[in-house]
């Protein structure tokens, strides 16, 4: 289980000579090869990494890990399994992958609603249905009468609703233009 300190010491003497190698400032370079910068490597980072250490990719990636752990003070690999948020540099990258797919797949549909249910904790499908009705609600989502309603069922529904909202019952009032309007709309359609 080597770090990247370790890695660094076969090739280089000082972090200063690798920071040269790496082109970047001692502080900087110092951050990478004791772990602080483990949740925002790339790929191409790491590949370049590689280069600069003369090792290859896969042990530049588990050299990354390694010393991510060492910084936290985790113990082999069980971190990576129950970590919530700090999983390994293997498993960031494939949920990045993922996440740019998915994101793709998306935009050219136009149908969001997959990608909010897998990527947003605070999404449920009550506000799916919630924004597909707020987008247009039927008249018979108005009346609260199913799409297959007789015309006795619709006036029975609209009878219902107007009792409910009227401010003598206990309602709080409302748009009784709009339920008419549902209600004509929605007997011309079950007279076809």
């Amino acid at each position: 289980m080597s770090t990247l300190q370790d890695l660094r010491k076969i090739k280089y003497r000082t972090i200063k000579a690798f920071a040269e190698a790496y082109q970047c400032s001692p502080t900087k370079a110092s951050g990478i090869l004791n772990g602080k910068y483990h949740l925002t490597l790339s790929k191409d980072e790491v590949r370049h990494l590689a280069s600069i250490l003369k090792v290859d990719f896969v042990t530049c990636a588990d050299a990354c890990d390694n010393t991510f752990a060492e910084l936290k003070g985790y113990k082999g690999d069980e971190w990576k399994k129950t970590a919530r948020t700090h999983k390994g540099i293997w498993e960031r990258w494939r949920y990045g992958d993922e996440l740019l797919r998915d994101t793709e797949k998306a935009a050219k549909s136009g149908d969001w609603s997959e990608y909010r249910k897998k990527y947003t904790s605070s999404y449920s499908s009550s506000q799916e249905k919630q924004s597909t009705r707020n987008a247009s609600p039927t008249p018979y989502d108005l009346l609260g009468a199913p799409l297959n309603a007789t015309p006795d069922e619709i006036r029975k529904a609209f009878r219902a609703k107007v009792r409910a909202m009227h401010p003598d019952a206990g309602g709080k009032g409302g748009n009784a233009d709009e339920l008419t309007r549902a209600k004509e709309d929605a007997l011309k359609y079950a007279e076809r």
